[in-house]
């Protein structure tokens, strides 16, 4: 096809496509095809005739299309309230009214005086109808106003609702109420489809007045009033059509009068008052009539205000939460161009379905929201609020509108964008002005911080959250009512502070109030009952309070329920958690006070920080947590972004295998184990005991199996914890064999010799380790280290690489025995044995996701914190899809038809045999 046809046509197709966009959003019905939309509607059952009986109404049988002109300055507009009459006394007549008007907008002013003026009418008809129900419903198509009531002892129902330019009216008894709706949907839908005509092809006489620009804008501006007269030889009115008159509708004198001449006349008015708010004129030429009120442009901007004070917001946090509401008043006016300049700081944003830089004839009151940004950087000043500095950027929030006189207006306000507070929690157990140091390393980094210290040593943690909640709430309601708008706070927590803080997260009072919880040297699994009666750190505090921290209470259980699976945390708030190894003599595992494995929080941004002491009056010179420019700075971080969530781990324990005497000593009980219980799911603090028996425990750590333990005879071993890459274990007699197969995990155990404790450390590596007499390590893979615990102060482990065994008390080494026990045929692994582990990461995390949905059906909390339970849904997915494409294949699908037969026959020969 030649290139020049080619164009032709397109520019035709595109000429036809924008002359119907223009024709549908101009044109409205005309009154034949509202006609033909009328006999369309009508549901089966009702007569329709054809009769034109005056030049002003097509009559349709029962139904009247009336075309009519709303009086100018009348109150009440005009209806033509005939078409009840037709249906008097009658229980079986649906009547309609469709009333023209020239303009849109007064049909909709004709609808919103309906009820009373129908109201007052049917009254007219029937002096005993006194009761009348009225009632209003809005939808996607507009608004529906009804009217209820009893004529003639018939119910009836009247129902208006606005079209185009046309009002609708219908009346029917609520015994054809069905047919009645189907109707006005139908007609609604015939109405969107009929083709189009102007509305004002009548040729009924009337006078439109308009005037440009809108409004004034300032002193000595001018706006020009046009007025016409359409068909004037059709006019039949009592006035003369001789002349226009502008009359001052406030003094009543007339402004200026000009002849009719062609039936066009233009007057021009200017602002010359500075006081006025709007001009006010009456527009009048024969009988017609027109008021015209021209505005005094006033445009401001104002933002939100609190509901409950009435105190206007002059300041906001950015908390991550909180945005501002705002609104631009232009004095009733709407023909101009409005332009969002948008701010350096943070964003403004209009309601809707596309963000727009310009808003084109915006209406009287526009409102935004300001959405500041989560973290305020640059130059900031400060103010002083309850004895602390608070600090804030001030943002400029500016509009311009440009009316269509073309002057554009300046609108423009300033708030302040606030750093949100930082609330220190701290309790008993935080020396005296130990955290003076990071306050005011804090407040140098220009964040404010208040402090809520816990005094009490024996009441219960209950209570004590109940004070931080009151504190935050006293402390968020002094700002709002100083017009800081504000939800959130940041928190840092220390000790059992931490304690305090997590319980009122996690209590009923919680109000939703902290964005970030950033815990120190925090006991969140309590500690041992003896650590707590030989540690003068807790020698002050009443047996309330010691209860609660003591490891496994009632309270710390509640607290962590859930953990595995993150519901301990709350999914609103971003955790870090701080701890240290002190590597201190004498210490436990941990900074002296807290031990990691008490620290360790699942699910949180975990820390450790090496060679720090949980405070400095209790380590001496020692370095600390709270005097540590490490931890400041990482603190600083946690402050000024987003903390990423934690990772989900789930450890797992498993006896997989025995032979011969072995037992299990849990919480409550004494099991001996058979070789039918193999395997044996086994609990942190669950101790394994062989006899005259062996045995082997798996370690699973996110389904994935890390290390293997190998018991000897006559060997007991206790299942530790895992906390930060760190799997615990204890062998408190005879011989283990470990085998470590991971390379991001380490194996911490703890085996007893003469000398006290020692422990060991593996990773990607296998040992023997022997207790008694001679405790000893063999290295068989990689290299071990070990050392005696008590003595341990910087973790500067002694090695032993493979193919040594050290004698740990008197630091000999020898060459390691070449058949070490675990190469018996019992520890000989199987293909059985080989499978097992892949079997257990593909059945447990299946088993996982389910437990996860069923306990939780927090999907995407799951997702986020551990990602790997993503992979049953892929292959299930790819599985399916897979299976699918099989099934297309008629061989294939014969073939798994034919498969699942026979295997559903070997299963049931199986079971009989057995």
């Amino acid at each position: 096809m030649p290139k020049k046809r080619m164009r032709k046509i397109i520019s035709s197709l595109v000429f036809i496509i924008i002359l119907c966009a223009c024709v549908v959003v101009v044109a409205k019905p005309s009154s034949q095809e509202v006609a033909e939309a009328i006999k369309q509607a009508v549901p089966k059952g009702y007569a329709i005739e054809n009769t034109i009986s005056k030049t002003d109404e097509i009559s349709i049988n029962d139904i009247i299309i009336r075309y009519g002109l709303a009086k100018t300055g009348d109150s009440k507009p005009y209806y033509g309230y005939q078409c009840d009459l037709v249906s008097k006394s009658k229980d079986d007549t649906l009547t309609v009214e469709i009333t023209s008007f020239y303009k849109e907008q007064d049909a909709a002013h004709a609808l919103s005086f309906f009820s009373d003026g129908y109201a007052k009418y049917l009254s007219g008809l029937d002096q005993s109808l006194k009761q009348i129900k009225r009632s209003e419903e809005k939808t996607d198509s507009g608004t529906y106003k009804y009217l209820d009531y009893t004529m003639d002892e018939i119910q009836k129902r009247t129902t208006a609702f606005v079209k185009y330019n046309y009002l609708i009216v219908l009346s029917y008894p609520l015994g054809i109420q069905k047919d009645a709706e189907a109707f006005t949907t139908a007609l609604y839908e015939k109405l969107q489809q009929a083709s189009v005509a102007d509305a004002k092809s009548t040729s009924r006489p009337y006078m439109e007045t308009t005037f440009s620009p809108s409004c004034f804008s300032e002193t000595t501006d001018t706006v020009e009033i046009t007025v016409i007269v359409y068909y004037s030889e059709n006019y039949t009115g009592k006035k003369p059509l001789d002349s226009f008159v502008l009359t001052d509708k406030k003094t009543g004198k007339t402004v200026k009068s000009l002849p009719f001449g062609t039936g066009q006349g233009v007057f021009t008015v200017s602002h010359n008052d500075k006081n006025a708010t709007s001009y006010e004129y009456t527009v009048s030429c024969g009988d017609f009539t027109e008021d015209i009120v021209i505005p005094v442009l006033d445009a401001y901007v104002e933002t939100e205000k609190n509901i409950i004070n009435g105190i206007v917001y002059n300041g906001i946090a950015a908390d991550g939460v909180e945005t501002l509401k705002i609104r631009v008043v232009l004095s009733g006016m709407n023909k101009g161009v409005l332009d969002i300049l948008q701010p350096e700081t943070g964003k403004i944003i209009s309601h809707g379905l596309f963000q727009r830089k310009k808003i084109k004839n915006p209406g009287e009151i526009m409102e935004f929201e300001y959405v500041p940004p989560k973290y305020v950087q640059g130059d900031l000043k400060k103010e002083t609020f309850m004895g602390e500095e608070l600090y804030y950027v001030t943002v400029p929030l500016r509009f311009t509108y440009t009316p269509d006189n073309g002057i554009p207006v300046e609108l423009a306000t300033e708030i302040k964008v606030y750093r949100p507070p930082v609330l220190f929690v701290s309790g008993k157990d935080l020396p005296d002005k130990e955290e003076q140091g990071l306050l005011d390393f804090l407040k140098e980094k220009r964040y404010t911080v208040f402090r809520h210290s816990e005094s009490s040593a024996d009441e219960a943690l209950e209570i004590m959250n109940e004070r931080l909640s009151s504190y935050l709430k006293d402390l968020k309601d002094r700002m709002t009512g100083s017009g800081i708008k504000i939800t959130c706070f940041d928190t840092i927590s220390f000790g059992f502070g931490g304690l305090i803080t997590r319980s009122y997260i996690a209590s009923p009072m919680y109000r939703n109030d902290i964005r970030k919880c950033i815990l120190i040297a925090v006991p969140n699994h309590g500690l041992k009952e003896s650590d707590i009666k030989n540690s003068h750190q807790w020698s002050g505090f009443g047996d309330v309070l010691k209860k609660q921290l003591t490891y496994d209470s009632d309270f710390l259980n509640k607290l962590n329920d859930g953990e595995a699976y993150g519901e301990h945390i709350n999914a609103m708030v971003q955790y870090a958690n701080l701890s240290s190894y002190s590597g201190k003599p004498g210490f436990m595992e941990g900074d002296g006070v807290i031990p990691l494995w008490s620290a360790y929080l699942n699910g949180t941004v975990n820390k450790t920080y090496w060679q720090l002491a949980h405070s400095r009056s209790f380590a001496d010179h020692t370095p600390s947590l709270l005097y540590t420019e490490e931890v400041y700075n990482d603190i600083l971080g946690y402050l000024s972004e987003d903390i990423a969530p934690g990772r989900l781990f789930h450890m797992k324990a498993i006896l997989y295998k025995s032979e011969g005497e072995v037992s299990l000593t849990g919480k409550e009980n004494t099991a001996l184990l058979t070789e039918d219980d193999n395997p044996y799911p086994l609990s942190i603090a669950d101790r394994v005991t062989t006899g005259e028996g062996r045995a082997v425990v798996h370690i699973y750590l996110d389904s994935v199996l890390v290390s293997e333990i190998f018991l000897d005879k006559h060997s007991e071993y206790v299942i530790g914890d895992y906390c930060e890459g760190i799997v615990y274990g204890s062998l408190e007699e005879g011989k283990a064999y470990i085998r470590n197969k991971s390379k991001k995990t380490r194996n911490i155990l703890f085996f007893e010799g003469d000398a006290g404790t020692y422990k060991s450390s593996l990773q990607n590596s296998e040992c023997l380790l022997e207790t008694g007499k001679e405790p000893a390590v063999s290295c068989y893979a990689g290299t071990v280290f070990y050392a005696l615990h008590e003595l341990d102060m910087t973790g500067d482990l002694k090695s032993v690489s493979k193919g040594q065994k050290a004698i740990v008390e008197s630091g000999l080494t020898t060459e390691t025995d070449e058949e070490p026990f675990r190469k018996d045929s019992f520890f000989k692994k199987s293909m059985k044995d080989r499978f097992y582990p892949v079997k257990f990461y593909i059945v447990d995390t299946i088993k996982e996701l389910a437990r996860y949905v069923m306990e939780t059906g927090n999907l995407s909390g799951m997702f986020k914190h551990n990602r790997r339970l993503l992979i049953p849904i892929a292959l299930g997915l790819l599985l399916i899809a897979v299976t699918f494409i099989l099934l297309t294949n008629r061989k294939i699908r014969f073939f798994l038809f034919v498969a699942a037969i026979v295997a559903a026959a070997i299963f049931i020969v199986m079971k009989i045999k057995g």
